[in-house]
């Protein structure tokens, strides 16, 4: 059986061979609702167009909600502005296909941070400056932002750079991090600091 999903490995949402397939019946007890029950389907798959395999849960075996358990690509949180997260996804997109197109990508989401915080300066240099002073960022989320500016704007200009899968996990990583601890660590702290106090 084919199945249309987006691939994780080449980033194409194009048709999926599965070669196995597990249905669980799941419940789950959520203090409004009550007691819910859902089905869970795990499909191991294998991308026509690349020829990878991944690994795949559906709810409801609706494949709308296909989610990739393997290869995982993060996830950013719902607190983080729309227009960071579609930029985000938009160099996940073209990881595996151009590695210069991500980190160039990569940089223009966060050249959105440092826009969606008012930071103060002409280039993206000076804002992250800013970032750091008005206290956004502490200091070694402000190094991990200027390494990604700097490895953007050499791969603008074309650099010759031997940019390994491993490098490009480090920016993905250091990005994430940058934007989990401006949009998402103090709902995380909030959410603890509520259960420790009732």
């Amino acid at each position: 059986m084919n199945s249309l999903l987006l691939c994780k490995h080449c980033g194409n949402k194009t048709s999926h061979l599965v070669l196995n397939e597990v249905i669980d019946k799941e419940s789950m007890f959520i203090e409004e609702y009550g007691e819910i029950e859902f089905e869970l389907t795990r499909l191991f798959t294998k991308c026509n167009n690349c020829r990878n395999y991944s690994l795949y849960v559906l709810f409801d075996n609706d494949y709308d909600t296909a989610n990739a358990i393997y290869p995982y690509e993060y996830e950013l949180g719902e607190s983080v502005p729309k227009e960071i997260s579609n930029a985000y996804n938009e160099a996940l997109k073209v990881k595996k296909i151009s590695k210069l197109a991500f980190i160039i990508l990569i940089r223009r989401a966060l050249d959105l941070v440092a826009k969606e915080q008012n930071a103060n300066g002409k280039t993206l240099a000076t804002k992250i400056i800013d970032l750091g002073k008005k206290g956004i960022i502490p200091e070694k989320v402000s190094k991990m932002a200027d390494l990604i500016r700097l490895l953007g704007n050499e791969s603008v200009h074309e650099k010759d750079f031997e940019f390994e899968d491993s490098d490009l996990k480090i920016l993905d990583d250091f990005f994430v991090a940058i934007v989990d601890y401006i949009y998402c660590i103090h709902i995380k702290i909030e959410r603890i600091q509520d259960k420790l106090n009732k």
